[in-house]
């Protein structure tokens, strides 16, 4: 057994499940499952439990969709139009939110009933099997825009993955990468092991953010920005709590005598817009300091030669 990202043969035990474990690289941090499921288990068991999925999409419709926008807005710094491919796109939540803001979108779902969703309920193209398989649905299309949110720890062979990423990817493109950092966030500490359980065999690699350089690195991308989310989550969760409470506050406290012209001011005026910014790149800066925040996140490029 070696790891496939440093090829190391020091691998020790890290969590033991049952009839499964994850083990450990004891040279570069990653942890894997010891015992991987073939692709065709993958297609044709794993992702076909309704109730793995039913969890995974507790939140209401909006709330996907406001999660869409904030990531949406968040990958607009890099790429703000174009075509997208999202490479596990699930119920096509992500994708919706950027129909919705005129990209051309594209996803690769393994579920097939979720791939269907996709594809019923918002109209969304989307090819219902793993991307190993989806060679004629990508063919002569190139992307502004690769998304992998929360799909890359459930790949196989993520060298495969990220290879067919690369050559989907225009040469002024943006892959956007985020997967969780369980293993070296301080927030799961008392946690880990019940996260760990939850997700055999779905996860199948827990990266950290120098082996997830390399990895890209390798496969012929140039990391532009990388980091882990620790203040964005905090401050997301508080704003968005913030954010609920001030909508049920208006439903219930309404003022006859409220001044019509002020309520008139738009949210998303120029000003506004200029202070979020500011407060998200300082966020961004705190974040890129801290390596055991909740989750990875990554935007990178294709590698000049």
């Amino acid at each position: 057994m070696e790891c496939f990202i440093c090829k190391s043969k020091k691998i020790g035990n890290y969590y033991t499940h049952r009839d499964n474990s994850y083990v450990k690289c004891l040279s570069c941090g990653l942890v894997f499952l010891k015992n991987k499921p073939n692709l065709e288990k993958l297609d044709q068991e794993v992702y076909s439990d309704k109730e793995y999925f039913n969890e995974l999409y507790l939140q209401n419709t909006t709330q996907q969709i406001e999660d869409g926008n904030r990531l949406l807005n968040h990958i607009a710094f890099y790429k703000n139009s174009g075509k997208v491919l999202d490479i596990g796109c699930g119920r096509g939540y992500f994708l919706y939110t950027c129909k919705q803001r005129n990209w051309d979108t594209y996803g690769i779902e393994i579920a097939k009933e979720e791939a269907k969703f996709a594809e019923d309920k918002f109209g969304l193209k989307v090819f219902p099997g793993p991307i190993e398989e989806a060679g004629d649905f990508l063919k002569d299309k190139l992307f502004d825009l690769i998304v992998m949110n929360a799909s890359l720890e459930h790949m196989l062979n993520p060298d495969d993955i990220l290879k067919i990423a690369h050559s989907r990817l225009k040469n002024d493109g943006i892959i956007f990468i985020w997967v969780p950092n369980l293993v070296n966030s301080i927030l799961h500490i008392f946690r880990r092991k019940k996260d760990l359980a939850e997700n055999i065999p779905y996860h199948i690699n827990y990266f950290n953010t120098k082996n997830l350089k390399v990895l890209l690195q390798r496969n012929n991308f140039e990391v532009i920005d990388l980091r882990t989310e620790m203040i964005t989550a905090i401050s997301g969760n508080i704003f968005g709590t913030l954010k609920s409470i001030s909508r049920v506050f208006k439903k219930t406290t309404s003022s006859p005598c409220a001044d019509k012209k002020e309520a008139q001011i738009p949210n998303n005026s120029s000003e506004n817009k200029s202070i979020k910014d500011k407060i998200r790149a300082k966020i961004n800066k705190l974040d890129s300091k801290i390596t055991f925040g909740s989750s990875i996140i990554v935007f990178a490029k294709k590698r000049k030669n």
